[in-house]
């Protein structure tokens, strides 16, 4: 079963039929250079699509203004979530409604500047190999296969080889092959977002800015 990162890595070089890696340490040949190359397959493979083992909830931390008004205009200044993959995917309000998409703010640097008090995050993030579905494991076990043959041994056929069984055709822009089963089952298992009417300027002219909630029987 693959738990660690060294696990998917010596899958890898069991592919290309190298000599298993026993740590990534720099003392190690290639381990060094080796764990590099996955860090940034990770990260590239998680770019692919907001996998829901790849996303976590966090409370945004106010920052202390001392009293002195944001030169953006806001109130407040939230800090990010210091180990995300990138901006927030969303930001929220009421961490007990994903649906709540909060919009008002403006991102600077490490920072969230907002009128709003509390604020979380949906933040894309790389957790260790044991949490990711088995799909996603295979699409990064052959993408890695595909850039060690050509690290070990310069072979360009097994190179072309693994990287069309990880991601597919050029056509299909890193998004078919064992990725795209990865995508579709993490879809599949997904609920459905509920649709923001609220938030649709067509329905708000349409109703006259009443929202599905606000909007009773009665009304004018």
């Amino acid at each position: 079963m693959i738990k660690t990162d060294l696990d998917v890595i010596n899958a890898a070089c069991a592919l290309v039929g190298h000599t298993p890696l026993e740590t990534l340490e720099e003392e190690t040949p290639g381990g060094s250079a080796i764990g590099l190359v996955y860090q940034e397959i990770v990260g590239f493979n998680f770019g692919m699509h907001p996998f829901s083992f790849g996303t976590i909830l966090k409370e945004l931390t106010r920052l202390d203004a001392n009293g002195e008004p944001l030169n953006t205009g806001y109130s407040y200044s939230h800090r990010l979530w210091n180990a995300r993959r990138g901006a927030p995917l969303k930001v929220i309000r009421d961490p007990r409604n994903a649906n709540d998409d909060f919009t008002d703010y403006l991102l600077i640097e490490d920072e969230l500047h907002a009128d709003e008090k509390q604020l979380w995050g949906i933040f894309k993030h790389s957790p260790p190999p044991l949490l990711w579905s088995s799909t996603f494991v295979t699409a990064t076990t052959l993408a890695l296969a595909s850039r060690l043959a050509m690290i070990f041994a310069s072979d360009t056929r097994s190179m072309q080889l693994w990287r069309t069984e990880a991601y597919g055709t050029p056509q299909e822009r890193f998004r078919g092959g064992a990725m795209r089963v990865a995508i579709n089952e993490d879809s599949f298992g997904t609920p459905p977002k509920k649709a923001q009417w609220s938030n649709n300027p067509l329905t708000n002219s349409w109703t006259g800015g009443r929202n599905s909630g606000d909007w009773q029987r009665g009304d004018e």
